[in-house]
Protein backbone atom coordinates (compact mmCIF):
# COMPACT_ATOMS: atom_id res chain seq x y z
CA UNK A 1 0.00 0.00 0.00
CA UNK A 2 2.72 2.74 1.11
CA UNK A 3 4.14 1.92 -2.46
CA UNK A 4 1.39 2.33 -4.22
CA UNK A 5 0.77 5.99 -2.08
CA UNK A 6 4.13 7.03 -2.53
CA UNK A 7 3.30 9.78 -4.97
CA UNK A 8 0.39 10.39 -3.19
CA UNK A 9 -2.11 9.81 -6.68
CA UNK A 10 -5.66 10.07 -4.79
CA UNK A 11 -8.35 7.32 -4.95
CA UNK A 12 -8.99 7.07 -8.47
CA UNK A 13 -5.43 6.75 -9.93
CA UNK A 14 -4.02 4.93 -7.06
CA UNK A 15 -6.87 1.96 -8.02
CA UNK A 16 -5.57 2.02 -11.23
CA UNK A 17 -2.21 1.20 -10.73
CA UNK A 18 -3.47 -1.33 -7.86
CA UNK A 19 -5.43 -3.43 -10.45
CA UNK A 20 -2.07 -3.68 -12.85
CA UNK A 21 -0.33 -5.29 -10.29
CA UNK A 22 -1.60 -6.56 -6.91
CA UNK A 23 -5.59 -7.50 -5.36
CA UNK A 24 -6.89 -8.79 -2.17
CA UNK A 25 -10.36 -9.04 -0.88
CA UNK A 26 -11.37 -5.13 -0.19
CA UNK A 27 -8.66 -3.31 -1.83
CA UNK A 28 -10.88 -0.72 -3.13
CA UNK A 29 -12.08 0.04 0.52
CA UNK A 30 -8.34 -0.22 1.81
CA UNK A 31 -7.26 2.43 -0.73
CA UNK A 32 -10.25 4.80 -0.20
CA UNK A 33 -9.30 4.79 3.51
CA UNK A 34 -5.54 5.24 3.16
CA UNK A 35 -5.94 8.40 1.18
CA UNK A 36 -8.64 9.84 3.03
CA UNK A 37 -6.44 9.17 6.11
CA UNK A 38 -3.45 10.98 4.52
CA UNK A 39 -2.93 14.45 5.46
CA UNK A 40 -1.03 15.91 2.24
CA UNK A 41 -3.41 13.90 0.23
CA UNK A 42 -6.50 15.86 2.26
CA UNK A 43 -4.78 19.18 1.97
CA UNK A 44 -4.27 18.87 -1.80
CA UNK A 45 -8.02 17.80 -2.24
CA UNK A 46 -9.98 19.67 -4.79
CA UNK A 47 -12.67 21.59 -3.09
CA UNK A 48 -16.18 20.36 -2.72
CA UNK A 49 -18.66 21.20 -5.36
CA UNK A 50 -20.33 24.34 -4.16
CA UNK A 51 -24.49 24.68 -4.13
CA UNK A 52 -25.67 26.67 -6.25
CA UNK A 53 -27.22 30.04 -4.90
CA UNK A 54 -29.31 32.25 -6.68
CA UNK A 55 -28.83 36.26 -6.30
CA UNK A 56 -31.62 37.69 -4.52
CA UNK A 57 -34.91 38.78 -5.77
CA UNK A 58 -34.41 42.85 -6.17
CA UNK A 59 -37.05 45.37 -4.22
CA UNK A 60 -36.80 48.32 -6.73
CA UNK A 61 -35.60 49.30 -10.06
CA UNK A 62 -31.73 49.60 -10.78
CA UNK A 63 -30.96 48.03 -7.40
CA UNK A 64 -28.65 45.11 -8.94
CA UNK A 65 -27.03 45.85 -12.69
CA UNK A 66 -25.79 43.07 -14.33
CA UNK A 67 -23.38 44.11 -17.48
CA UNK A 68 -21.09 41.92 -19.65
CA UNK A 69 -19.43 42.16 -23.17
CA UNK A 70 -21.24 40.39 -26.54
CA UNK A 71 -19.27 40.27 -29.61
CA UNK A 72 -17.64 40.28 -31.76
CA UNK A 73 -21.22 41.08 -33.88
CA UNK A 74 -20.51 42.59 -37.33
CA UNK A 75 -17.47 43.42 -36.39
CA UNK A 76 -18.18 45.41 -33.30
CA UNK A 77 -18.32 44.56 -29.84
CA UNK A 78 -21.52 45.57 -27.20
CA UNK A 79 -21.81 45.72 -23.96
CA UNK A 80 -25.04 44.83 -22.76
CA UNK A 81 -26.42 45.91 -19.73
CA UNK A 82 -29.55 44.01 -17.75
CA UNK A 83 -31.71 45.86 -14.92
CA UNK A 84 -32.03 42.29 -12.63
CA UNK A 85 -35.78 44.01 -11.38
CA UNK A 86 -37.29 44.61 -14.79
CA UNK A 87 -35.31 42.40 -16.78
CA UNK A 88 -35.29 45.40 -19.01
CA UNK A 89 -31.69 45.33 -21.22
CA UNK A 90 -29.74 48.07 -22.84
CA UNK A 91 -27.06 47.58 -25.41
CA UNK A 92 -24.01 49.68 -25.92
CA UNK A 93 -22.20 49.67 -29.28
CA UNK A 94 -18.66 50.14 -28.35
CA UNK A 95 -16.45 51.56 -30.84
CA UNK A 96 -13.49 49.18 -31.89
CA UNK A 97 -14.17 45.58 -32.62
CA UNK A 98 -11.25 45.40 -29.13
CA UNK A 99 -13.28 46.16 -26.29
CA UNK A 100 -11.04 48.87 -23.84
CA UNK A 101 -11.97 50.10 -20.35
CA UNK A 102 -12.42 53.32 -22.04
CA UNK A 103 -15.01 52.20 -24.04
CA UNK A 104 -16.94 50.55 -21.69
CA UNK A 105 -16.58 53.45 -18.94
CA UNK A 106 -17.91 55.39 -21.63
CA UNK A 107 -20.66 53.28 -21.99
CA UNK A 108 -21.39 53.06 -18.37
CA UNK A 109 -21.28 56.82 -17.70
CA UNK A 110 -23.89 57.36 -20.54
CA UNK A 111 -26.15 55.02 -19.15
CA UNK A 112 -25.78 56.34 -15.54
CA UNK A 113 -26.42 59.56 -16.73
CA UNK A 114 -29.94 58.73 -18.28
CA UNK A 115 -31.32 56.61 -15.63
CA UNK A 116 -28.54 57.20 -12.39
CA UNK A 117 -26.24 55.23 -10.67
CA UNK A 118 -27.02 51.66 -9.63
CA UNK A 119 -26.73 49.99 -5.69
CA UNK A 120 -24.98 47.09 -7.06
CA UNK A 121 -22.93 46.62 -10.58
CA UNK A 122 -22.40 42.99 -11.45
CA UNK A 123 -19.57 41.86 -13.87
CA UNK A 124 -17.47 38.94 -14.90
CA UNK A 125 -15.39 41.17 -17.54
CA UNK A 126 -11.90 39.93 -17.15
CA UNK A 127 -11.28 40.98 -20.81
CA UNK A 128 -10.99 44.95 -19.41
Amino acid sequence: MNLLHQGHWGITRMKQMARRYVWWPCIDKDIENMVRACDPCCCEAAAPDREYVSWPRPRKPWERLHLDYAGPFLGKMRLVFVDSHSKFPYVAMLSHRQNTSRDAVGALEQIFAIEGLPETVVSEMDRC
